[in-house]
């Protein structure tokens, strides 16, 4: 005799960065010259532990203002804000949490290697 099962399935995808966005830290750093009204900000010296989406705060950073996140990395001296500032040369530069993940996968997309996409299937039984 035949019988019928009635099934329910879930599934869930995952996409994740393996490499580039892990080795990201709370950071400090330094400013060639003085922003005035710019998104783009020059380090005195490279930083391999800043990435996209993370905070960015400053000495002299107007109480109220911002939240500021790093849009794009251009090089590892080179970076550009999700909106223009100002920011004299004298303020010592801090690189908090991640915190705006929107622009993460646009800012890696050229590294397709170490992305890893996951897909999980539950049945049940009802």
């Amino acid at each position: 005799m035949a019988a019928i099962l009635e099934l329910k399935y879930f599934n869930s995808f995952w996409l994740k960065k393996l490499d580039t966005i892990v080795e990201v830290e709370n950071t400090t750093a330094n400013l060639v010259s003085d922003v005035v009204d710019s998104a783009d900000l020059e380090l005195t010296a490279a930083n391999a532990n800043i990435g996209v989406g993370q905070l960015v705060t400053w000495e002299s950073q107007a109480e109220g203002s911002g939240p500021y996140y790093i849009y794009k990395i251009t090089d590892p001296t080179n970076i550009i804000l999700n909106e223009a500032v100002d920011i004299p040369v004298t303020d010592l530069i801090t690189f908090g949490p991640i915190q705006d993940f929107t622009y993460i996968p646009a800012a890696y997309e050229a590294g397709l290697t170490d992305w890893y996409g996951e897909d999980t299937i539950i049945q049940m039984l009802i």
